[in-house]
């Protein structure tokens, strides 16, 4: 089963500083659900568009983490949007310096040229390979 999620909107909650938030969930490409919270210390609402996903959803979300006994859903859908963030970040990181990652970087660990990609890829590339080798994993601006 292949979750995303799409039209993700956050703000403060109303008791404070408890990220509020909303979202489109989608299971395997369909439009599944409209996710919810308030930020005031509840679980997420989800307004289901097929309810037939339902069970699928939450089965899938157990197997993912058959340690977590309360709320798994919750903690599923708020990794998917923690990726959404990073994500967010690191391309507006992108349009003014590059970013890439070494082997032996932890999995959100990302390191900073300050240079401009655009126009110098050539360039940057080659000095990225030439100082790190074998070590560079990836230029992280080459995905957008």
């Amino acid at each position: 089963m292949r979750l995303t999620a799409k039209n993700y909107k956050s703000c403060d909650g109303r008791n404070g500083p408890d990220a509020a938030f909303s979202c489109t969930l989608y299971i395997d490409g369909k439009r599944a659900a409209v996710v919810r919270n308030e930020g005031c210390g509840g679980c997420n609402d989800y307004d289901w568009f097929d309810r037939s996903l339902r069970q699928p959803f939450l089965d899938h979300c157990a197997a993912l983490h058959p340690d977590r006994k309360f709320e798994v859903e919750d903690h599923v859908v708020a990794c998917l949007l923690d990726a959404l963030e990073t994500e967010k970040q690191v391309k507006r990181l992108c349009r003014k310096s590059v970013v890439f990652r070494l082997a032996g970087d932890k999995a959100d660990a990302y390191r900073i040229l300050t240079v401009k990609w655009a126009g110098n890829e050539g360039r940057v590339r080659t000095y990225l390979q030439g100082k790190h080798g074998a070590d560079l994993v990836e230029i992280v601006n080459e995905r957008f």
